[in-house]
C-alpha cells in the first residue's frame, strides 16, 4: 500500500489522536479499537517507538517484528 506524504502525516496524525482518546475513556467503551489502531499504523508502516499506549487495553495486536522502543505499555 502506497500512501502519499501528506496524507500520510495526516492519517498518522489521526490515529495518535484517536488512541489518546481511547486513553481517556472507560474500559467497557474501548473493545478492540486500541488493537485496531495499532495494527493499521503497523501496516501503514507508521512508526510505533516511543509512543504512549499506558492506559489502553490492547487486543489482538500483532507486534512482533515491531521496534517499541522508548513506548510505554
Amino acid at each position: 500500500m502506497i500512501v502519499n506524504c501528506v496524507f500520510g502525516k495526516e492519517l498518522e496524525t489521526k490515529l495518535r489522536r484517536m488512541l489518546a482518546n481511547l486513553q481517556t475513556q472507560s474500559l467497557p467503551q474501548k473493545g478492540y479499537a486500541a488493537g485496531n489502531l495499532i495494527n493499521l499504523s503497523r501496516q501503514l508502516q507508521f512508526t510505533l517507538s516511543g509512543r504512549d499506549f499506558s492506559n489502553l487495553t490492547i487486543q489482538q495486536a500483532e507486534l512482533e517484528d515491531v521496534n517499541l522502543q522508548n513506548t510505554s505499555l
